[in-house]
């Protein structure tokens, strides 16, 4: 499966949530590392990262 990366250009400094549109994703597929939704700090002047996400197909 390929990686996507999903940037956001600008944002005010304080808090923002960062939420994974579950729907976009394929059938099947869970959640296997991080938190949805994650709230992180923006500082002004500073690249700001979220935690790494995973997903993958949930055995049967």
């Amino acid at each position: 499966m390929q990686q996507e990366l999903t940037r956001l250009q600008v944002a005010a400094p304080g808090t923002a949530s960062v939420d994974i549109d579950d729907a976009d994703l394929p059938v099947g597929f869970v959640q296997t590392e991080g938190t949805d939704p994650t709230d992180v700090t923006v500082t002004a002047g500073a690249t700001t990262t979220e935690e790494d996400n995973g997903f993958n197909v949930q055995a049967r």
